[in-house]
């Protein structure tokens, strides 16, 4: 019988044309274990450990197996680069031996196989895989008796762990189950350092990362984002916290997060969700923002505690025992760009055709933190308060219907608001109404065009209401342009200046079916609220009043002041 000594002897190395057969031993590591080092000596045959090292092999040779390989004395610990590849190579290892032994050195030979759930081994992070991986196990007592194979037991291993027989027995790929299913087999593990936790699913999703041990949650982090770029499923972000962590003092107000979770306890009810069979693969992509990924946003209402609002929901093409087609709360917080709201819920939602098409996006897969406020999960109004510094918000009365918004990205149509950051020039902003007049079988369309109003001077703020059906023709080729210039505000100008635009706060727009005319009328403020801008912001009111024609006053037009 010989130990193997490293993984590269067993996967990589030939023997002849074939890779030798060789046992694997899988346990709860303890007290004076045999470390790589001590099997160059003779003191190691006096360590607890040897035990263990010494029965895998007499069993194995019993067995007509030639090799075997024991961690704890099988990877090289001082070699950073050894315990690396050794870690990114544990799935396969255990997949691709002959059997793996499993000592259970907490279950007394008198104790029934009832006791195996009280077993520490099937409370480890590292034993997932070990469970998992091979195809062939079989269990010994604390005295080295047999106590039944994973296929015997299989039954009871799934009721203990969560995880189906057919994933058990290798009956299906475990690439056909939900990230966030996988994620729910590790869920309230325990592994000695933080990182482990992380490190011991490499296997589990088949991707391979650098070890930084050191780094504590961000291995679990970093496991995520691996774990996107290799597998296109939504459900990784299906995971929510427990209601008992929902502090009452906090139950009250809006939470925002980033997209993923913090810990792997955040999937810990995730062991029912399975990815709908027939949605198309979607590109995702790590960048500095976090997740880039083309998508469906939705906009629909939500149920709250205290009211039904407005909001924005990612349908994660999912669903669970307990609902179908789940999606997860997101609130805008730039151009194109979100961050999860209420990450202690999920919702249901379904994507819709009708509705917002695919855009790139930007999944925020943290907060942004700062010295002062680094904290995970925020107040919505802080979050917001923050990272928002200009905002232009529109108001209408019931009857205005809002056909369409550009720069459609920066607009929140949960606050009824545009926004810019840093580059105030992009101020430039167009609404697109239709208007409900009662009795009147045609909408009435007006656009609107707002410039400037990062700028609370009123010289600088500058808007305008135009009649669509009056200045069709050129309101579409001033849209065209506006694609192109990203709704810069001196270039607007200039294009509505040159296409002789008026300026004006109202307009009146006749109804023949019901002989009067509609005047329509916006009127700007200033208002303070840092739950939606650090800042003071302008605020634009419309509404309309159906008038006889010879009520309606005259309308008259003002000059485009250029800043």
């Amino acid at each position: 019988m010989r130990l193997i000594n490293t993984a590269t002897r067993v996967l990589e190395e030939p023997i002849g044309h074939t890779k030798p057969e060789y046992a694997i031993l899988s346990h709860t590591w303890g007290e004076e274990e045999v470390s790589y080092k001590d099997m160059n000596s003779s003191s190691y045959v006096y360590k607890k450990g040897h035990r263990k090292i010494e029965m895998t092999c007499q069993i194995a040779a019993q067995s007509g197996i030639k090799y075997a390989w024991v961690d704890t004395c099988s990877i090289d610990k001082s070699s950073s680069a050894e315990v690396t590849e050794a870690i990114n190579s544990m799935f396969q290892w255990y997949k691709r031996s002959k059997i793996c032994y499993v000592i259970l050195e907490d279950l007394p030979a008198s104790a029934s196989i009832e006791s195996l759930k009280n077993c520490r081994w099937l409370t480890r992070g590292w034993t997932l895989q070990e469970l998992i991986a091979p195809y062939h196990i079989i269990f010994f007592d604390q005295d080295w008796n047999y106590r039944g194979s994973k296929a015997d037991l299989a039954e009871q291993l799934s009721k203990i762990t969560n995880i189906g027989t057919e994933i058990l027995l290798h009956q299906c790929s475990l690439s056909t189950i939900s990230v966030a299913q996988r994620m729910s087999w590790a869920a309230l593990r325990e592994t000695t350092r933080i990182e482990d936790i992380a490190y011991s699913l490499l296997g589990i999703f088949d991707v391979n990362m650098p070890l930084l041990y050191g780094e504590e949650g961000k291995a679990f982090r970093r496991l995520q984002e691996e774990t996107i770029k290799s597998i296109s499923d939504f459900s990784i972000f299906a995971w929510k916290l427990p209601s008992d962590q929902q502090q009452e003092d906090l139950a009250q107000r809006r939470k925002v997060c980033g997209v993923l979770a913090e810990n792997i306890n955040a999937f810990a009810l995730c062991g029912s969700i399975i990815t709908d069979p027939d949605y198309e693969l979607t590109e995702f992509a790590i960048t500095n923002l976090g997740v880039k990924t083309r998508v469906q946003v939705l906009t629909m209402t939500i149920k709250s505690e205290r009211n039904l609002r407005y909001g924005y929901v990612l349908p994660l093409r999912c669903s669970s025992a307990e609902e179908d087609s789940l999606g997860v709360q997101l609130r805008k917080c730039g151009p194109d760009q979100f961050v999860r709201e209420d990450p202690w819920n999920l919702i249901h939602c379904a994507l819709d055709a009708n509705t917002n098409a695919p855009r790139e996006r930007y999944l925020f897969t943290q907060l942004p933190k700062t010295e002062m406020d680094p904290r995970p999960i925020m107040n919505m109004s802080s979050f917001i308060s923050r990272i928002r510094s200009h905002v232009l918000q529109v108001k209408c009365e019931h009857g205005f219907i809002m056909s369409d918004a550009w720069n459609w990205g920066r607009w929140d149509g949960e606050d009824d608001l545009f926004f810019v950051s840093r580059n105030t020039s992009w101020d430039s902003s167009v609404i697109r109404f239709n208007m409900n007049v009662p009795g009147e079988t045609l909408n009435l369309k007006c656009t609107f065009y707002a410039i400037r109003w990062s700028c609370l001077a009123n010289s600088s703020f500058q808007y305008t209401l135009v009649e669509d059906q009056r200045f069709a023709n050129s309101l579409s080729e001033i849209q065209s342009w506006l694609v192109i210039w990203n709704h810069v505000s001196l270039q607007v100008m200039q294009k509505l200046i040159s296409y002789n635009i008026p300026k004006t706060s109202s307009i009146a727009i006749k109804c023949p079916t019901i002989q009067k005319t509609a005047l329509i009328s916006g009127v700007a403020n200033i208002q303070e609220n840092t739950n939606i801008c650090r800042n003071k912001f302008w605020r634009v009111s419309f509404s309309y009043q159906l008038l006889d024609d010879e009520f309606v006053p005259e309308i008259r037009s003002t000059t485009w002041k250029f800043w």
